[in-house]
């Protein structure tokens, strides 16, 4: 079973509403095939139920090797949910900050990461139940311009807290994805560069 991703791409807002997005995920699919299953996609859209998911789902692409995730719907508590997200191709659910002190050990076959915005917070939020963490802000991101970055102090921290299962997000590209990895991180999650400059985040993680 795949772990925590290596490059998790993090699709650009209202990805359902952009016509070019097929395209764009097909381009990063070709791009990551050297990373294997460490390769995925996090798709975003609060407020879905899984009905309203496996209905968007199925006007993309299936794309071999290429994990999926998606925002936990709002029915995540219907006993067959994760079995009918899970046979639609879906791979892992993500907890954001709205849900991440939510208790939820597992959500079988799926699995399940968490966001973290605080290291101290990071072997609290992994008691709670999940397959890794995304831990961000490392870096300053335009995405987020009045968070302050953790920097690889930060990233350390929640790696010694929850070692191995830190995937790093924030300010990410093809220059500084090593760092991270050599500060403990697993993986690397990012969104510019994922849909500009894939190519180059998978030789930086191949070369790491």
């Amino acid at each position: 079973m795949p772990g925590a991703p290596r490059l998790l791409a993090i699709a650009p807002d209202i990805w359902y509403a952009n016509s070019d997005f097929a395209f764009q995920l097909a381009a990063f699919a070709e791009a990551a095939q050297p990373l294997g299953d460490g390769a995925a996609v996090y798709l975003r859209a609060h407020g879905w139920d899984t009905a309203q998911w496996l209905a968007q789902w199925a006007r993309l692409p299936r794309l071999d090797g290429l994990r999926v995730g998606i925002t936990l719907p709002v029915d995540a508590e219907l006993p067959d949910a994760s079995e009918l997200l899970s046979a639609a191709g879906v791979d892992f659910v993500h907890l954001t900050e709205r849900d991440a002190d939510r208790p939820l050990e597992t959500w079988p076959p799926l699995r399940v990461s968490r966001v973290c915005h605080e290291p101290e917070a990071a072997r609290r939020r992994w008691a709670l139940g999940a397959d890794w963490l995304v831990v961000s802000p490392i870096f300053a991101t335009p995405s987020k311009p009045c968070a302050v970055p953790l920097a690889i102090a930060g990233l350390e921290a929640a790696v010694r807290a929850v070692p191995g299962r830190v995937v790093a997000l924030g300010g990410i590209t093809a220059e500084n994805a090593r760092v991270c990895l050599a500060a403990g991180a697993v993986g690397v999650a990012v969104q510019r560069a994922a849909w500009t400059n894939a190519a180059a985040l998978v030789t930086s993680l191949r070369e790491a």
